[in-house]
């Protein structure tokens, strides 16, 4: 259903809503005071007829029953609220929010958390896997609880006081057997069981059992894959809005450090590179908080410091972690220049790990840099050609290391057009070209090569069309079948106007219909 069908309705609808506030401004207004009469509730009822109407017609468009559902709860129509959402869930039976709406509004307004509880069930039939209904459940059974272990409010029929049954109620049983059945029915994460730990907590004065018993069920190692993310939850919670000069600051700290501690051990004592990086969150969040203590700041990162020293024990360090751990240590060369050390060993063509290794050796010694360079430009891969982009990329003086490393990087043909270019700008074209090594050609680097060369204008010098020409006969037997390259060629001969070199270009390629097709395309392009 469009919403355009139901714009007459809702237009309908506002106009009566509009009306209604403008009565009760001018009986505000005017001070009119007495019984009420017959205008004080026929505008509400029109609007009620109308929704009526709505939904009757448009019975599978939602949000004009939540319009309906919300506007009938502003009103307060306690009779007709009833019958609002028995006709709502005859139609969807799936909506969740419509049932916890219904269940909550038999608890809330008309006090009867029986027929709350026999919604939630019901409810419970048609989405038995959805965990926002089994957490609404949950929470409805903790509410529930909690005002009869404050008020014991008439459990004679059902309870005798001081039974073992009475006082399981008023300590919150059915509320764990709620959180059994939806571990049950659903496949919960330790992220969903927090969830659920949270709630129990909002009464944990009266039902310390079912904080007690999502706790233990936690601790068993077989319930869940990801427990530690529950005891990393918990770590955050302690610290969240959390204060330096609050009285609690001690005791937070405290918290949080023995869930971490609790979330470390409780891999099956095995450390992972998602565990350790949760806890650095939750650590990072706690630096920020106490930055301006010195002293505590540098009991954290003893902290964060041991634990990147396990990990790295274990072998579950990531290349992330490393940088992180390399940071941590920044008032530490000797410390960082260790990290790195491992770091690189680990994940050497990482391009980040080699960036902080350039920038580190940069500082000391440039001629360190140029053999860290040259040492890794047989690397495959395209990780490499990122970190020489980088050093490339500013618009440095000339300098004889950086025109070394240019130089090395051109032989080896990386396709990097900040080598090129570096070169073009503080040496020659005639330096460039020699430098091209027609034995270890690739079309990648031959691409950067030639789109650079046009950008430099100086496609159409008699050194650069004689180079080309070299090109396209090498590229007729290696990359004939490239028709990036080919049209590149093509382009390049167009704009230095040697047709000899076009011609050559489009014979060879001919028999590709890709290049065919783009072929005319550029040539119309030119012409």
């Amino acid at each position: 259903v469009s919403t355009q069908s139901t714009g007459d309705f809702l237009a309908y609808i506002r106009y009566e809503t509009d009306l209604e506030a403008t009565r009760k401004e001018r009986v505000a207004l005017l001070k009119i005071k007495g019984k009420h009469t017959v205008s004080d509730h026929s505008i509400v009822k029109s609007i009620l007829s109308l929704y009526r109407k709505a939904v009757k017609k448009f019975r599978g468009y939602m949000p004009l029953w939540d319009q309906y559902i919300a506007f009938a709860q502003e009103a307060n129509v306690s009779k007709t609220m009833t019958k609002i959402f028995a006709s709502a869930l005859q139609m969807h039976p799936e909506s969740v929010e419509i049932w916890v709406k219904s269940a909550r509004w038999e608890l809330d307004q008309l006090q009867n958390p029986s027929s709350a509880r026999a919604l939630f069930l019901r409810a419970l039939r048609f989405n038995k896997t959805s965990l926002s209904l089994w957490l609404a459940y949950f929470e409805m059974e903790l509410e529930v609880a909690d005002k009869l272990a404050s008020k014991r409010l008439e459990l004679a029929d059902t309870f005798v006081e001081g039974s073992e049954e009475g006082l399981s109620v008023f300590s919150g049983a059915i509320a764990i057997s709620v959180f059994k059945y939806a571990v049950k029915e659903c496949t919960l994460s330790a992220i969903d069981v927090f969830n659920f730990y949270q709630l129990a907590v909002k009464y944990s004065d009266r039902l310390e059992a079912v904080q007690t018993f999502i706790y233990d069920f936690v601790c068993q190692p077989e319930m869940l894959v990801d427990a530690y993310n529950f005891f990393v939850a918990k770590a955050a919670e302690a610290i969240k809005g959390f204060s330096p000069t609050s009285p609690s600051a001690v005791a937070s700290i405290e918290s949080c450090m023995r869930e971490l501690n609790v979330a470390l051990s409780s891999n099956n004592d095995s450390l992972s590179s998602t565990l350790i990086s949760s806890v650095m969150n939750v650590l990072y969040v706690l630096m920020e908080a106490v930055k301006k203590d010195e002293e505590m700041v540098k009991l954290v990162s003893a902290k964060m410091n041991r634990i990147f020293q396990s990990a790295q024990e274990n072998s579950c360090m990531t290349a992330e972690l490393y940088l992180q751990w390399f940071n941590l240590n920044a008032q530490n060369t000797a410390k960082q220049s260790e990290i790195l050390n491992s770091a690189l060993q680990r994940f050497p063509e990482s391009v980040e790990l080699q960036k902080l290794e350039l920038s580190a050796t940069k500082s000391t010694d440039f001629s360190q840099v140029k053999a860290t360079i040259l040492g890794k430009l047989s690397y495959k891969g395209s990780q490499f050609d990122a970190v020489l982009a980088e050093i490339f990329a500013c618009d440095a003086a000339s300098c004889n290391y950086l025109l070394d490393m240019a130089y090395a990087s051109i032989k080896y043909c990386r396709p990097v057009k900040e080598c090129i270019n570096y070169v073009l700008k503080h040496d020659s074209l005639e330096a460039l070209l020699t430098l091209v090594d027609t034995s270890r050609l690739q079309a990648p680097f031959l691409m950067v090569l030639i789109t650079c060369l046009m950008d430099s204008n100086l496609i159409a010098k008699p050194s650069v069309v004689k180079f080309l020409s070299k090109v396209t006969i090498f590229c007729s037997s290696t990359f004939k079948n490239d028709v990036d390259l080919s049209l590149l060629l093509a382009k390049a001969s167009l704009i230095a106007g040697d047709l000899e070199m076009l011609t050559r270009v489009s014979s060879q390629s001919a028999q590709l219909e890709a290049f065919n097709r783009k072929f005319e395309e550029l040539k119309a392009s030119f012409y």
